[in-house]
């Protein structure tokens, strides 16, 4: 059993005492930005042209963006995976932005409550989660 963004909010919602209704509430332009290549721009790991070639190669064979990129050898195993890692840890966190935003939790709370939640589920989280911020040191190791 694999854990997702909603189980982080009704956690979230327990922990805090909050109205599960209000915590699961979301925009639709929840994600936007999370993709592993938008990440990987912005962390200078690949440049638009390679995107683009990973994104053409992948409307073609359907492979995962990652496993293109790493066969294309833009990025190595550990970078992809530092990048799924960040990915996953950036969808839990939107699930507390707009408590912050609405004055109901403080960023302390949010992410004291989203570290308890790695502590106890971070293996059954749907990507390989070591510790959130883990993926910040190995990004820049290749």
């Amino acid at each position: 059993m694999s854990l997702s963004t909603s189980d982080f909010a009704r956690f979230l919602a327990n922990r805090l005492r909050l109205d599960p209704d209000e915590v699961l509430t979301s925009s639709d332009w929840a994600g936007t930005g999370n993709t592993i290549g938008a990440i990987a721009l912005r962390l200078g790991l690949l440049d638009l042209d390679q995107i683009d070639r990973i994104l053409d190669m992948q409307d073609s064979d359907k492979r995962l963006f990652g496993e293109i990129a790493i066969n294309l050898e833009f990025m190595t195993e550990k970078q992809v995976d530092g990048l799924i890692q960040l990915q996953r840890y950036h969808q839990l966190l939107e699930a507390g932005e707009g408590l912050i935003l609405r004055g109901l939790v403080t960023m302390e709370q949010l992410q004291e409550t989203l570290l308890e939640f790695y502590r106890l589920h971070g293996s059954k989280i749907n990507a390989p989660q070591p510790e959130p911020f883990d993926a910040l040191a190995t990004l820049g190791d290749e």
